[in-house]
């Protein structure tokens, strides 16, 4: 990710793009459909694309007409349809903060190949409320078929100057030419922050202009200011797509953009004014807002939960043994409503009266018992996967949207994060989990390290195989860490049925999920069922079972084939591109060891067996080991897949996606057995 001023790079590059920007014309004008445009069957650098960006263009002005800052976006997007897969790119939605932002002047047309213009009509537009603060302007394009041209234009009138509209070069379908431009007076200072593939072009000069000031209640000076505009462009051909594929965070996280922060203004007689804030000045701005620090810092906010709580650590004196009576209240009195936030939309007695509450409330609730029980506690502030990487350049306040506690017993550090009570202290959502968190003090505010999570599970049959090809025996599996957490779910949601014990992985953000022994076996028959650990999530889940598959072999005149792994750590490989261009994203660590002694039928011989391998990637990233003996008629079996790597680059891509497939054909392997003669 790279920051800039556009200030300091236009002093750099005034002298290499001394390009005035009324010299610049339109690469689009609406309505007007180049014949080649028409005529596109297909986009030959990908053959496979459904649609392709044809031309989209930007432009932001400042307008201070309306007796305040703002500015005006302007959008005007040309997409052709190559396939019927592409009518999706007919559904439009555009988002905007309906409380400071409004869209006008929609125009939505689409051409036939044949050159016949259809207009979507106004009653085909229609806006909705998605929350408290953001709205989506949509639209569906009729008239779709092979070969047509989507072309639509908007202007967005925007009073967040604080923030000007970000720019997207790249989608999820190819894009032939992307294109920005911003006049930017004088008077403002922006930090560009770019992401991703830089722009193709990226022009800046300036101009002298003469600006009318209708009243403004920023700037107090005369109704008509002579200033400087710098005049920005940023251009990029030819943008590959950037499709989704598992272990992200979110897209918008690799995609190529670029976004705006105001860092300060420089009003004329005013002299330069920081906008920008420090950490340790938002921090002290966090502690004093009434939905963040004084909900923890006073009392009243909290003494009915208080009352609750209190009489449940009355003479208590170990500081692990109070965290821990808290926090088991908390996850199993409250319920999480699925929203994630840093701060209360209301008091926590209020939260606590309903039973339900965000996931900054629940863990706002947390901290604030804990300060008034002597615990050092303090609140972290993070962006969940989703919601997108952190930048800890600039403290910009509107990249975090979940908080959650840090607490410190001398040296030894322990995350909280309420939600679940299937979740142990110390393991967070795995949404949650995004490389780091800003610790939020008054004293020390800074950024930590969050420890990187873990899944472990181990499963162990003892099994004895039939000649007609049913396995019949005893399965022992133990789960640690985000395994037992999914697994205790999985239980739950299927009322404890024992088929869901190797059941699906709990698939969150991005996560593959794996099909149980049911899915697997729909002849299943599970019997004498016993667990430990099921109601305490700060033990390790053991579940123990009796398991009976017809069928589990085919039997073939005087063979047996068997596929000894029946539980495979993937069903498919979550990479299907040959190339990825973004990294891989894996959210904890992988411990998954599988060990089967398996008797054979009496009068049966070895025929094949799958073959010992143990590979490992570069850095001891990650291993994978399998291994197989026979003693008398005893088969046994030993696989191992540690993922000790969480984070992969592209570079390392076609090595990871190689590594699986090894580690999918080496688990489908199959043991034959051949009939004694």
């Amino acid at each position: 990710m790279r920051v800039f001023s556009l200030q300091s790079i236009s002093l750099m590059l005034a002298l290499l793009f001394a390009i005035p920007s009324n010299a610049q014309k339109d690469p689009i004008k609406w309505g007007k459909i180049p014949d080649e445009d028409l005529a596109m069957t297909v986009y030959e650098p990908d053959t496979s694309a459904s649609a392709v960006v044809l031309c989209n263009y930007g432009e932001l002005q400042f307008n201070f007409m309306k007796g305040d800052i703002r500015y005006d976006f302007r959008q005007h997007k040309r997409i052709k349809i190559l396939k019927r897969s592409g009518f999706d790119e007919g559904d439009v939605s555009i988002p905007f903060y309906h409380n400071a932002e409004n869209i006008r002047n929609l125009q939505v047309k689409v051409f036939s190949p044949d050159g016949s213009e259809y207009n979507v009509k106004n009653s085909d537009i229609f806006e909705e409320k998605v929350s408290d603060n953001w709205s989506l302007m949509k639209f569906s394009a009729g008239n779709l078929s092979e070969g047509a041209v989507l072309e639509y234009r908007y202007i967005l009138e925007s009073e967040f100057f604080n923030e000007l509209r970000e720019w997207y070069f790249q989608e999820n379908i190819p894009t032939i030419w992307s294109e920005y431009r911003l006049e930017v007076p004088e008077w403002f200072d922006y930090v560009a922050i770019t992401q991703g593939q830089p722009a193709d072009i990226h022009e800046t000069d300036s101009q002298e202009q003469s600006i009318t000031m209708g009243g403004s209640s920023v700037y107090t000076g005369s109704s008509r200011a002579k200033t400087k505009v710098y005049v920005s462009r940023y251009a990029a051909e030819h943008v590959p797509a950037l499709k989704e594929e598992g272990f992200i965070t979110t897209m918008d996280d690799y995609y190529s953009r670029v976004r705006f922060q105001l860092k300060g203004t420089n009003w004329p007689g005013q002299g330069y004014k920081p906008h920008m804030s420090t950490w340790p000045a938002l921090a002290q701005k966090l502690m004093e807002y009434e939905s963040v620090g004084e909900q923890i810092s006073k009392d009243r906010n909290f003494k009915d939960l208080w009352k609750a709580v209190s009489p449940q650590v009355s003479g208590v004196d170990d500081n692990d043994e109070k965290v821990r009576i808290i926090y088991n209240f908390l996850a199993t009195e409250m319920e999480w409503d699925g929203r994630y936030t840093f701060s209360a939309t209301d008091k926590l007695d209020k939260c606590f009266e309903k039973k339900t509450a965000t996931s900054g409330e629940l863990n706002l609730m947390f901290i604030g018992l804990a300060q008034k029980m002597g615990i050092e506690v303090y609140p972290i502030m993070v962006s969940t996967r989703s919601h997108g990487r952190m930048v800890d350049l600039y403290p910009i306040i509107d990249q975090f949207n979940h908080l959650m506690a840090l607490v410190r017993y001398g040296e030894q550090l322990q995350i909280v994060d309420i939600g679940s009570k299937h979740r142990p202290i110390g393991l967070s959502r795995i949404s949650s989990f995004n490389n780091k968190a800003w610790l939020l003090s008054t004293e020390k505010p800074q950024w930590i390290q969050l420890p990187v999570p873990q899944r472990e599970s181990i499963m162990m049959i003892n099994a004895q195989l039939s000649e007609t090809g049913e396995l019949d025996g005893e399965v022992q599996s133990r789960y640690k860490g985000y395994a037992a957490v999914d697994t205790r779910i999985d239980l739950e949601e299927e009322s404890q049925d024992q088929t869901a014990v190797a059941g699906s992985s709990g698939a969150d953000e991005g996560e593959e999920e794996k099909g149980s022994l049911r899915d697997r076996y729909p002849d299943i028959e599970i019997t004498a069922a016993d667990y430990s650990g099921l109601e305490d999530p700060e033990a390790p889940l053991n579940l123990k079972f009796h398991c009976r598959i017809p069928g589990a072999a085919m039997v073939n005149n005087d063979f047996i084939y068997f596929s000894p792994v029946i539980f495979p750590a993937f069903d498919e490989n979550p990479f299907k591109q040959e190339k990825r261009t973004y990294p891989v994203d894996v959210p904890y660590t992988i411990d998954e060891r599988y060990v089967i002694n398996l008797k054979m039928p009496d009068g049966y011989d070895v025929e094949e067996l799958p073959e010992d391998i143990r590979m490992v990637l570069p850095d001891s990233g990650g291993s994978f080991e399998i291994s197989t003996k026979v003693v008398g008629q005893d088969i046994y079996m030993n696989c191992n897949l540690k993922l000790n790597q969480i984070h992969f680059q592209s570079e390392e891509y076609s090595g990871l996606k190689k590594f699986i497939d090894l580690v999918m054909e080496k688990q489908g392997e199959q043991i034959v057995l051949r009939k004694k003669t």
